[in-house]
């Protein structure tokens, strides 16, 4: 039910296009639509190859049949 929860609706609802500035303890650690804490150039590629390091070769056990 709306109203309820207002943190629940935020983040549910809520997307990254929808927030420009956060700030923690004071300190600013997002603004217009980037972190401020790291370079996020370099750390989401290095992200995207690591999680495909480790799905490599993953087969997912599936509860249905696969049918190619």
């Amino acid at each position: 039910m709306p109203g309820v929860n207002p943190i629940q609706e935020l983040l549910l609802s809520g997307h990254r296009a929808t927030v420009s500035t956060v700030l923690v303890d004071g300190r600013l650690v997002f603004l217009d639509g980037g972190s401020t804490q790291v370079d996020q150039s370099a750390v989401v590629p290095a992200g995207r190859a690591m999680a495909r390091r480790v799905l490599d070769g993953y087969i997912p056990r599936l509860p249905w049949a696969v049918i190619n």
